[in-house]
């Protein structure tokens, strides 16, 4: 069985990236980034596949 990892990506209305959340076989897994407007970095949580 292949394991499917993805990256979701969400974006501000001004393009900036806002969040970016790792998924492996569609369960939160890894460092979650989230960023400022101005792209800054914001926080970073881990998680292994527990969701929030």
């Amino acid at each position: 069985m292949e394991t499917k990892v993805t990256i979701k990506k969400e974006y501000y209305p001004n393009g900036r990236l806002e969040t970016e959340i790792p998924y492996k076989d569609d369960k939160v897994n890894g460092i979650q980034k989230g960023y400022y407007e101005n792209g800054e970095l914001k926080e970073e949580i881990f998680d292994d596949e527990i969701p929030f």
